[in-house]
């Protein structure tokens, strides 16, 4: 599962990683909020991840609930009782937000309780459901956020704030992502002053780095390459933030074929999660992946996806026990790109219809 890519994206992260963990296992009965918070692009969640997969074990009841911009009270209720009540879907459709805390309270009484609320936007996410907390013997909740008033929800000794990652850090993850296939994963040494100069370019942003550090790990790794590369990516910084750059200059290295896919995923809702069989089926469906030689549409379109996580394009959430992937998504900052190129290039947009009257 989860575990394995968060392992694999995990360097400069080992004091936080500690620390959540440490305030995590505090001697405080009753309910502690813990928040992490940062710019888009910093690893909150890659980090929250990776503390939550060594933890979840020592709680009785633990959920991981992407709550995003366009949350609905109720649907986050209802998603909080099926991940911690294994309850259908179905069941849960009649209930109201007073059922559902009634159920949710029920279910946590008697041990103690692991929650993450991944991408909160406002207090309101949280101080709306805290009632359920109330009177328990201990719980702990863990808010990711680029807000800063939201990262108030904790105390100021519960509350971290993700840097940047250290040039040595961010070179680390950076050839770790290019040279995954070689010896110790080792930067040639022909290629050690460009690689220097690409990484201070991504300013830090673990995102930026393994965007572009998966992009150069499709292409040849020659000094003409990587200069190319590099031009490429100045002029993109003429006129975009470094982030944006990045992901643009990502998206113009891939061919038309993938470029579709790629823009296909971004047109459902924020934090979709896509399982591999369905997406691969839809992408053929809608003719964006042809049979070619020996293989079949759906063959060649695993491979397209499998292209896209290389390059950083879509996240992997969940593997199979073969090892494949089994569900993905996108990086809200990489939607937000998809959807401006989808409508620059006339190939449709996404309506938010949350915030339709």
């Amino acid at each position: 599962n989860f575990q394995e890519v968060v392992q694999a994206d995990i360097v400069g992260i080992e004091d936080n990683r500690r620390q959540v963990t440490e305030w995590l296992y505090s001697d405080k009965q009753g309910s502690t909020v813990i928040t992490v918070f940062g710019m888009g692009g910093l690893g909150k969640t890659t980090l929250v991840a990776n503390v939550y997969e060594r933890a979840k074990v020592n709680f009785t009841t633990h959920a991981w609930i992407v709550v995003s911009q366009t949350y609905g009270l109720v649907d986050l209720l209802r998603k909080m009782l099926r991940k911690i009540g294994d309850q259908e879907h179905s069941q849960l459709m009649d209930l109201d937000t007073h059922d559902l805390e009634v159920k949710i309270k029920e279910r946590l009484s008697g041990g103690n309780s692991l929650l993450v609320l991944d991408d909160v936007w406002n207090r309101e996410a949280y101080t709306q459901i805290m009632g359920v907390f109330q009177n328990l013997q201990a719980s702990r909740v863990i808010i990711t956020t680029r807000q800063e008033h939201v990262a108030t929800l904790a105390e100021p000794r519960h509350r971290l704030k993700l840097k940047p990652l250290e040039h040595k850090d961010a070179f680390n993850l950076f050839c770790r992502k290019v040279f995954y296939n070689r010896m110790e994963c080792k930067c040639p040494q022909n290629l050690e002053k460009l690689a220097n100069a690409i990484v201070d370019r991504c300013q830090g942003l673990p995102l930026a780095i393994v965007s572009i550090g998966g992009m150069l790990s499709s292409l040849p790794a020659t000094e003409y390459v990587w200069n190319e590369t590099y031009n490429q990516l100045r002029g993109e910084l003429a006129n975009n933030d470094h982030l944006r750059a990045i992901l643009n200059l990502s998206y113009h290295n891939t061919h038309g074929e993938l470029r579709n896919c790629f823009l296909y995923c971004g047109l459902f809702p924020e934090d979709h999660e896509f399982s591999r069989e369905s997406l691969v089926r839809l992408w053929v469906a809608e003719g964006f992946a042809f049979p070619k030689e020996q293989s079949t549409a759906e063959e060649v379109a695993d491979r397209y996806l499998r292209e896209l996580i290389q390059r950083n394009m879509l996240e992997v959430v969940e593997n199979d026990e073969l090892g494949r992937v089994s569900t993905c998504k996108m990086h809200d900052l990489v939607r937000d790109l998809v959807l401006s190129i989808a409508k620059e290039e006339k190939y449709g947009s996404a309506i938010d219809f949350s915030s339709m009257s």
